[in-house]
């Protein structure tokens, strides 16, 4: 049994354009496999689709767009965390799930985050080993959009 100390939360890792990033487990209600999505026009383009989750109509947001990152083809993506919060439950389409592990987060330095993503949506940075980190998603933040 792993132990985890106070300062470290559990969360699930998942890769975007070469980039670690993390959700807490207590935000994420599953990982599936990209389902079939059925394209919904969207104004601002955030909004892929929809899914049908086991009954259950679920948004699925691109995570790079909503991150600010460049965008991707979503045959890219092969993974859908699905994360709830308040009462709504949405699908952020992401490249691979990597992990779920333990972290201790620490701020985002004064200096930003790298690669154009939106700095506003990271609470936080973590070390995943020596030489990977793993940005900290805002999920109440990226929502807002």
């Amino acid at each position: 049994m792993t132990v985890v100390s106070q300062d470290e939360k559990r969360f699930v890792i998942f890769n975007l354009s070469g980039e670690n990033f993390g959700i807490g487990v207590d935000r994420v209600r599953e990982v599936v496999n990209t389902p079939g999505i059925a394209l919904v026009p969207s104004e601002d383009g955030l909004l892929e689709g929809i899914i049908n989750l086991r009954g259950n109509v679920v948004p699925v947001m691109n995570a790079a767009r909503l991150l600010g990152m460049d965008d991707k083809d979503p045959e890219d993506f092969a993974s859908v965390v699905v994360v709830e919060t308040g009462n709504e439950v949405v699908g952020f389409l992401v490249e691979k799930v990597v992990a779920v592990a333990p972290l201790e987060a620490e701020p985002v330095p004064s200096g930003g985050t790298a690669n154009n993503v939106n700095a506003e949506a990271i609470e936080g940075i973590a070390r995943m080993d020596e030489d990977q980190l793993v940005l900290l998603m805002n999920v109440d933040c990226l929502l807002k959009k």
